[in-house]
């Protein structure tokens, strides 16, 4: 760039030129983020539902597991004789199972009256046949009596328990690979919860076997439903209803809390991201005033530093968009989930991430800083090798400051600043052999153009 001579009015002038400009690149890019902000507005709020979506389902894990731990206490406590209390039943765990008692005392009385029916006739039936039909018509007695057309809520405990297993089942399927911090052992596996539903449900098998194998009995409805038929009831609709959230994860919106928020939110998402759109057409102004009054060698550093920098800052954003703010909120939003009734405002939700995305791009400058202090000669690369424990310290410090304090967020911001400082101490050791180089054999170019 040419040097250029201006009078101090021209020079207040040509500032006054392009502060109009910048503004009117931000004004421009304002406006058509406010347009399409409905959009970016999802955007933003991509982290957040999927931090509250995973608290939600480790809410729902931690009730399951704990559930079905109540059931496996209650198999430990009761007796056959006894159904959880003084005032339990004498049933125990054989009331669950009255109308397969039911079912098979009717087979048993069936089967006498078709051997008889065939003995009349003068047909020989086998002995195979005569089970068969005789289960056959106990199923279409109990089909007629409405045993099994019952809706789930109605039929028997252990048709719904072993149903809510094989929903829960599926749900785990579908939810996949868990995140990366259960993996490292600070979550909840739904499969792992599933356990001690699955060895309840097994129990309830074995129990029902047992009793069918024995000696039918008569199965009279007990006059009211005892103490531990209760329970069981409100275990299942806990466990059903969580079984239920899994199912089908409603999203949680946030809340507002005045009529201004949902605008002013909407505003500040237009304005921050116009900012950022319009950046390269402002920084372009900021050249044309300031690059005039630079020297040929310090214009070739901006030229170069400023491309850097913005690709740095970006990729600061998006490292803290996709990595360090998912695991930021799940660990938030997950803290205490079970015990607390999750909901955040749009407004709190809306600053955090933009303090964080921006604190993480300008933490991503950290190269070009070292880089600068090594051309001011304040530092070189031998001085930030001596101060590299001093770095990491003040890296573990800064995404302690920056960050939830989860073991995780702390690792995944500490370690790129350490990477970025190494990078820099790089950068600068080949700046310094370059330099060296050049300056051991400058004047062999200008003696061969000579010659």
């Amino acid at each position: 760039m040419r040097e250029v001579r201006m009078t101090f009015g021209e020079h207040l002038e040509e500032l006054r030129t392009r502060i109009f400009l910048a503004l009117l690149w931000l004004s421009i890019a304002v406006a058509i983020s406010f347009v399409y902000g409905m959009g970016l507005l999802k955007w933003v709020m991509g982290p957040h539902e999927s931090a509250i979506r995973n608290a939600l389902r480790e809410k729902s894990t931690a009730v399951i597991e704990t559930r079905g731990q109540e059931l496996l206490a209650l198999t430990r406590s009761t007796t056959e004789t006894g159904g959880g209390g003084g005032n339990a039943s004498p049933w125990g765990w054989d009331e669950l199972f009255a109308a397969d008692l039911r079912r098979s005392a009717l087979e048993q009385g069936l089967r006498p009256i078709f051997e008889e029916f065939a003995r009349k006739l003068g047909a020989a039936v086998p002995p195979g046949d005569v089970e068969d039909l005789s289960r056959k018509l106990a199923e279409a007695l109990a089909a007629a009596m409405g045993e099994n057309s019952l809706p789930m809520n109605a039929r028997s405990l252990p048709a719904r328990f072993r149903e809510l297993e094989r929903d829960l089942k599926r749900s785990a399927d579908r939810i996949g690979t868990l995140p990366v911090k259960k993996l490292l052992g600070t979550g909840r596996s739904l499969e792992t919860a599933l356990i001690p539903l699955r060895q309840f449900n097994q129990f309830l098998d074995a129990r029902r076997k047992a009793l069918l194998d024995a000696p039918i009995q008569a199965a009279a409805a007990p006059g009211s439903a005892s103490q531990l038929v209760l329970k069981l009831e409100s275990l299942y609709e806990s466990l059903d209803k969580e079984a239920k959230s899994l199912a089908y994860e409603n999203e949680k919106p946030p809340m507002a809390i005045s009529y201004l928020e949902p605008f002013m939110t909407y505003f500040k998402v237009a304005l921050v991201f116009g900012l950022f759109f319009s950046c390269p057409f402002i920084l372009y102004e900021m050249w044309k005033f300031i690059g005039a009054g630079l020297y040929p060698h310090e214009q070739r550093y901006v030229l170069v530093f400023m491309p850097f920098s913005i690709a740095l800052f970006v990729l600061g954003v998006l490292f803290g968009y996709f990595s360090v703010i998912p695991v930021a909120l799940e660990f938030l939003a997950g803290w205490g989930a079970d015990i607390v009734e999750l909901n955040f405002t749009l407004a709190n939700y809306v600053g955090l991430f933009f303090t964080l995305t921006i604190l993480l791009g300008l933490v991503f400058q950290t190269p070009l800083v070292m880089i600068f202090l090594a051309k001011v000669g304040i530092l070189d690369a031998e001085g930030f090798r001596r101060g590299r424990k001093l770095a990491i310290l003040g890296s573990v410090i800064l995404a302690g400051i920056v960050t939830p304090p989860d073991p995780m967020s702390w690792l995944l911001v500490a370690g790129p600043v350490v990477a970025l400082y190494e990078l820099g101490i790089v950068i600068i050791s080949l700046g310094g052999k370059k330099k060296a180089k050049v300056s051991s054999g400058g004047l062999q170019p200008e003696n061969t153009r000579s010659t």
